[in-house]
């Protein structure tokens, strides 16, 4: 008994690290578009999407949520958030353009919650 109980304590803390509405891009080439989507789940109610970028980049780079004509322009020195509404019920979709930086290190963390 005392082993199933280990097992199962390990099995929650390993499912419980890994987030399927998560994804993390770790950017140093900045030469391609980055097009990414979370489908949501049927079982769980969203209300925020989140991009989350950090790093340096020597130019200005776009990130947006899907759409090409709304998002946000950055560049130099970048820790920054943005959180707008989302509520399910399509997929959430990520844009990541390098615009004009060439050079750089970003981590980009893009969710659904």
């Amino acid at each position: 008994m005392k082993k199933l109980i280990i097992l199962f304590c390990t099995y929650s803390l390993l499912m419980s690290c890994t987030n399927p509405d998560e994804k993390t891009h770790s950017i140093t080439h900045f030469n391609e578009i980055i097009i990414d989507t979370i489908s949501p789940r049927k079982d769980i109610v969203y209300t925020t999407q989140l991009i989350k970028v950090k790093g340096f980049v020597n130019d200005s780079i776009y990130v947006s949520f899907g759409d090409k004509n709304r998002g946000y322009y950055l560049s130099k020195e970048i820790d920054t958030l943005f959180n707008p509404d989302y509520y399910g019920g399509h997929d959430a979709i990520f844009i990541f353009n390098p615009y004009k930086a060439k050079s750089g290190k970003l981590k980009i963390v893009f969710s659904i919650l």
